[in-house]
């Protein structure tokens, strides 16, 4: 018995020894095809079995496998899959290529994660590295040129400064038309993004069809960007840091000023201003005496060797700089990612800044059936700004720096800026010539503050418990928080001091202090069932929700005067408002509350891989609409035809996707306000402050309207996905028609009821259109790949009805039923009169005439300020360790008005603005073909001023290079080293004129231009 017991025990060990003798452990490094960068997180499995591991943060594995293992499969979320033999080779490298972008990726709409296979809407992701790394100040500048149908239009250089975004066109006159941006599921303020860091940014879903915004009901109609922050991955804990800095300077302008000579020339021959006055062929100077001739030809002489270039002191080159690092991994149970950053940005206008500080932690965790994450960020920062900025204002540094007169000195002999109420000493002669306008701006930068301060908060907690297979409950919960806090000071004995409220004999220049505080908060909790199963041929899931969304917001402000000099930008230093000294301080503020409950419930249904059909129902009830219009249903349906997985294709070696999708579906918005975006309670009968004879009181502000109402868009979307070549071409193709009924409209009302209008629900929309993004690799290997990208975008709209008025005008524009919104209405000009000099304008009949009426002469064929095309191309490529990317970006068939121009282009202005060079070509003589009047013919407002803005911008170019694995791996402490260079707004096509064709209004007025940046960056893995 024990000889048998012992024989069994050593053919046991036989056996062992003969298993372990026969295994072995294969390794390797996983890279992606796209960069030639390792790839963590590639899952590593035996062919056909549920063993395996996970590449590290440098893409290495480490796998043992039994002496009968053929193969091992590679697969990672975005790249195709791969079976590679390890039969002859214990060491295996590889490299995933990149699926098609929109074959596998995961569509996220904020209530939903949805394969790109099974999504009915029309929605484009863009990832993190087209947004990383990308030197702007506010994230939404990032995406510009980079999807289909959104529009994005910077309004300022300013540091920080959010664009006007639209997407597939505007969808209200008077209400709002900014999308609702949603970040991991907690919907935030619009336009308030300097604070928010899109280096912690995964991804960006843009919604823009019924079928994904109807998910958002009432909120939806705009369209709507979900922002996914970065999470932890299991694995090796992989710490990054990521630095760039550079340096931003102007463009170059598309027009050219006079000069000293030329300014002092044209004034002369007008017999205006300086030139004239220091003329000799003034009949003062001839007149004059022998004494009185040579102290003028002295002063005129001081006066040529004097040419200041303005805009060099208004303007310097201004520094960049971020930093960031952040730390990632976990376990499969636990997984976090937490960063922190600085970005620093000096605007090319001197003390115009924005510094930030951002700190987030997210985290993520499962305990079988139990999944529970936290997504956190809290963002600080600090921004100074020019007093005043934009309009013709005479404190705006950006008209002062090309209406000053170059012939003006800006400082006295100690270096003190003259202003117009001090000159000081070394002054030049004529002093009631000068017009002072750029040295009164200049000296306002520094006798003014003005900075804001913002910290922001967002926070999300979900949670989720499957009950049984395929049963969930599941909660999101979270908030937003923003303070900002504002403080402007006007210095006291200073010029600007001295145009501050409360002058007088005794106190010219008092100097004043504004405080101001805005404070929002927004919470939201959304919770229900969800419901992910499969069963023979169907792929079902299902979820219902309750969500309830809470805002606050209030403000406080005052504005003190008197300001004691010893102490600057603090409240201490305000005087006590007296009735006798006039400095009674002005305090302003308010406070709202809003929310919105809902009910929503989707669905969706994919059969054989094939048909996919989709349908949701959302109830919205909203504190800002009138009760008997508070509660509204809002649905959508769609479907998606797999057209590929059909017998008749699936064996075709050229088409590789071919999916059609088409959806309905409805959505609103209740922002329509009375005068602003974001007015709560229209429906609302107001009072306000007033004051008669003295005597404060209380009166009527708004009318009120019972009838207010939600304005409601109606969508139809009809799309195409299609891959061929091996999926080396690609092509997103959609159509779309927008209708919106219930706008805002301006409607008259009598003069007795102490109103001269009512804006009610009563005007129609619509916007129709196309969008195509096309991807092509042209060569994609192991070393080499290039691909070239493009999309393109045309939307056409127009008013359709505008209740009992058939049209108004606005500004500059008309709102006119038959016309796109933005329509140009002014008079048309017909040129210069050779024979008198006099600007001339069309009348409506087609006759021509030099008189200007703006009441009659009026005509809207000028187009508008929203373009219809737009789009963006570029490629990306990597040849080994080295890459390069590129951006260009367009907007056509758009005009705006260069009111920039009715200054700078304005002879009656010459005596105290500087001209461009073109007013030398003024009208002198009969038969002189000019597009410049005669100095006494006004010129007016009318379509000369209206511009094509159409542009074509090089918008980003960046180079780099990774240092090879080959070399990395002798390094103890690193994993991956790159280091790149990269240029912003590098170059713009247009026939603009003005500062930059690209803004946010339709009125160019001197603007903060934008500029152009260059930096260099490094990205460490540790």
């Amino acid at each position: 018995m024990k000889k048998n017991l012992l024989n069994l025990l050593l053919l046991s060990f036989f056996a062992l020894s003969s298993a372990f003798a026969q295994s072995r452990k294969i390794t390797g490094t996983v890279k992606s095809s796209d960069d030639g960068q390792p790839l963590p997180g590639v899952t590593v499995k035996i062919t056909g079995t549920a063993i395996g591991t996970q590449t590290n943060a440098a893409g290495e594995y480490t796998l043992t496998v039994g002496g009968g293992e053929k193969s091992l499969t590679f697969s990672y979320v975005g790249y195709v899959q791969q079976i590679v033999s390890i039969l002859k080779s214990s060491t295996i490298n590889i490299t995933l290529v990149s699926d098609a972008k929109f074959i596998n990726e995961v569509v996220i709409t904020g209530y939903t994660a949805t394969s790109r296979d099974k999504t009915t809407g029309a929605t484009t992701k863009v990832s993190a590295e087209k947004i990383n790394d990308v030197p702007f100040g506010s994230f939404d500048q990032t995406l510009q040129g980079r999807v289909p149908g959104l529009s994005i239009l910077a309004g300022s250089g300013q540091p920080g400064t959010v664009a006007n975004v639209y997407i597939r066109g505007a969808t209200s006159i008077n209400g709002s038309t900014t999308p609702l941006y949603v970040i991991d599921g907690i919907p935030v303020e619009s336009s308030v993004f300097s604070t928010l860091n899109p280096n912690d940014f995964e991804s960006v879903d843009v919604l823009k069809d019924a079928s994904s915004t109807s998910l958002y009901g009432s909120r939806g109609a705009n369209g709507v960007l979900v922002i996914t922050t970065k999470k932890g991955k299991a694995g090796q804990t992989n710490i990054t840091y990521d630095g760039q800095a550079g340096f931003s300077n102007r463009t170059t302008a598309k027009f050219t000023m006079m000069n000293t000579s030329e300014i002092l020339g044209l004034q002369e021959y007008l017999k205006i201003g300086a030139g004239y006055a220091l003329s000799p062929n003034n009949p003062s100077y001839t007149t004059g005496t022998a004494a009185n001739r040579a102290l003028i030809d002295h002063r005129r002489d001081s006066v040529y060797n004097i040419n200041t270039k303005w805009d060099d002191l208004f303007f310097r080159t201004g520094k960049f700089q971020s930093h960031q690092f952040s730390a990632s991994g976990g376990s499969e149970k636990t997984r976090f990612y937490t960063s922190l950053s600085y970005y620093s940005q000096d605007g090319i206008a001197k003390r115009s800044k924005l510094d930030r500080y951002n700190l987030r932690l997210n985290l993520d965790h499962t305990a079988g059936n139990f999944k529970i994450g936290v997504q956190s960020g809290l963002g600080f920062s600090n921004s100074l700004f020019i007093e005043s900025e934009a309009g013709v204002a005479l404190a705006n540094p950006y008209a002062a720096a090309y209406l000053g007169m170059p012939y003006e000195n800006p400082f006295d002999a100690n270096g003190n800026i003259i202003t117009s109420s001090y000159r000081g000493i070394g002054v030049q002669p004529f002093p009631i010539y000068d017009s002072r306008i750029a040295s009164n701006a200049l000296a306002r930068i520094d006798q003014t503050n003005s900075k804001n301060n913002q910290t922001k908060a967002t926070v999300g907690f979900n949670a989720s418990y499957q009950f049984f297979k395929g049963f969930s409950a599941k909660t999101n919960a979270g908030l937003d928080y923003r303070e900002t806090y504002n403080e402007s000071t006007v210095y006291p004995n200073t010029y600007a001091g001295s145009t501050s409220v409360g002058n007088s004999a005794t106190n010219p220049s008092p100097g004043s202090y504004t405080n101001s505080n805005a404070r929002n908060l927004q919470l939201i909790q959304t919770s229900g069932l969800e419901y992910l199963n499969n069963f023979g041929k169907h792929d079902v899931y299902a979820t219902a929700l309750v969500e309830n969304v809470y805002n606050r917001y209030t403000t406080f402000g005052y504005t003190g005067y008197g300001i004691n000099a010893s102490e600057l930008n603090t409240p201490a230093g305000i005087t006590a408002g007296t009735a006798t000294n006039g400095f009674i301080p002005v305090v302003s503020g308010g406070k709202t509350r809003a929310g919105i409950n809902s009910l929503i419930a989707i669905a969706r249904d994919t059969y054989d891989g094939k048909y996919t059909i989709q349908a949701s129902v959302r109830r919205d009830g909203s504190s800002q609409v009138v009760s008997s219009n508070q509660y509204h249903n809002f649905f959508s349906v769609g479907g998606t035809w797999n057209v590929k997985k059909e017998d008749f294709l699936t064996n075709s070696s050229f088409i590789d996707v071919l999916r059609v999708r088409a959806n309905y579906g409805t959505t609103a918005s209740p922002f329509g306000s009375y005068s602003s975006n974001t007015v709560n309670f229209g429906y609302l009968s107001l009072y306000g402050t007033t004051a008669y004879a003295g005597t404060g009181g209380i009166a009527p502000s708004t009318p009120g309207n019972p009838d207010y109402d939600w304005e409601y868009t109606a969508a139809t979307d009809i799309g195409v996905d299609i891959a061929v070549l091996k999926n080396r071409l690609r092509a997103n193709i959609d159509v779309y028609v927008k209708n919106t009924h219930n706008l805002f409209v301006s409607e008259g009302l009598s003069y007795t009821s102490g109103f001269a209008s009512l804006n009610v629900n009563a005007g129609k929309m619509r916007n129709k259109g196309i969008e195509i993004a096309l991807e092509g690799d042209v060569v994609h290997n192991r070393d080499l790949n290039v691909t070239l990208f493009a999309n393109f975008a045309y939307n056409d709209n127009k008013i359709t009805d505008l209740g009992q008025v058939s049209e108004y005008a606005s500004g500059t524009s008309i709102v006119r039923v038959g016309l796109p919104l933005g329509s140009h209405y002014i008079p048309q000009a017909a040129g210069v009169d050779p024979a008198t000099g006099n600007y001339l304008y069309y009348n409506k009949d087609g006759s021509v005439t030099p008189v200007y009426n703006s009441t009659t002469q009026s005509v809207a064929s000028f187009g508008t300020y929203f373009a219809p095309y737009q789009g963006g191309f570029g490629l990306n490529g990597r040849y080994k360790e080295f890459t390069v990317s590129s951006l260009f970006s367009y907007a056509r068939k758009f005009s705006r008005f260069n009111n920039q121009s009715f200054f700078l282009v304005n002879a009656g202005n010459a005596a105290s603005y500087n001209q461009e060079e073109i007013v030398n070509t003024i009208w002198k003589k009969p038969g002189d073909i000019t597009t410049v009047g005669a100095y006494t013919s006004t010129r007016q407002f009318s379509s000369q001023d209206v511009q094509d803005a159409s542009f074509v911008r090089f918008r980003n170019l960046q180079i780099g290079y990774a240092i090879p694995q080959s070399v990395i791996g002798k390094m103890k402490y690193f994993k991956g080293i790159k280091i790149f260079a990269q240029g912003e707004n590098l170059y713009t096509w247009t026939k603009w004129t003005g500062f930059d064709p690209e803004d946010s209004n339709n009125i160019a007025s001197f603007e903060y231009p934008a500029a152009r940046t260059f930096t260099f960056g490094l990205n460490i893995s540790l």
